[in-house]
């Protein structure tokens, strides 16, 4: 009798302790914080996301926010945290372009390291990104057709990722492939073969000559690399 009035007092406090805490203003959100995000603004998530200032932060529906967030194409990723008592705290991580390729409608299209499509620009409104010539694309909503060339490319472009910034254009034939970069150096890799070797010959060489004035670094044979100082 005794353990029974114990156990069902005890369920009881749990409660009443539970909805003191569910209409406590010591638990309500009054800080949203999102981490991780370089490309999309803080305000552009938030307005993703909804005003949850002011509800109690166990009930706010992460899985909801997380889903919205995870339908725009620039994010990757999402992880919400409650840091209690009061602040929630959105992670992210972004898919980032990896070049620009011309459409079959001469627009510019950034595409991403998993072949989404982050944006069409027209000339004048296109990102800062590396320019591919010699390959166009087709589209299809947020993905482009996949074929054998751009697969190559994107793998390329994926191991060379470190260097994006440096990057000007890639000429893309499949029996004649060169990168030029921001300071004129031309990177020749010729044909659509061995382009991760290719890619790893050249990171391995590129700390020690990457502050020399370099015409070319021609990779198009076996053996040692050609470079040709200006």
């Amino acid at each position: 009798m005794n353990r029974g009035i114990f156990i069902l007092s005890t369920l009881l406090l749990m409660v009443i302790g539970l909805v003191l805490i569910i209409h406590s203003s010591y638990f309500e959100v009054k800080q949203i914080m999102v981490v991780g995000n370089h490309q999309l603004s803080t305000a552009e998530i938030l307005k993703i996301v909804g005003n949850f200032k002011g509800q109690n932060i166990f009930l706010v529906p992460g899985r909801k926010i997380v889903n919205r967030l995870m339908n725009h194409v620039r994010i990757k990723g999402v992880k919400l945290e409650r840091k209690l008592p009061d602040t929630l705290i959105i992670r992210v991580n972004e898919r980032y372009g990896l070049a620009l390729f011309r459409d079959l409608n001469n627009n510019w299209v950034e595409i991403s390291k998993d072949g989404l499509i982050l944006g069409i620009y027209k000339n004048n409104s296109r990102p800062d990104l590396p320019v591919v010539e010699g390959l166009q694309v087709k589209t299809d909503g947020n993905n482009v057709e996949m074929t054998d060339e751009l697969a190559d490319l994107l793998v390329l472009l994926k191991a060379l990722f470190p260097l994006q910034k440096k990057m000007s254009e890639v000429s893309y034939y499949p029996e004649n492939i060169k990168i030029i970069f921001h300071s004129g150096t031309t990177l020749y890799l010729g044909e659509a073969v061995n382009l991760e070797k290719k890619v790893t010959v050249f990171r391995s060489i590129w700390e020690e000559i990457q502050n020399k004035k370099i015409e070319y670094i021609d990779l198009r044979y076996e053996g040692k690399p050609v470079i040709k100082l200006k």
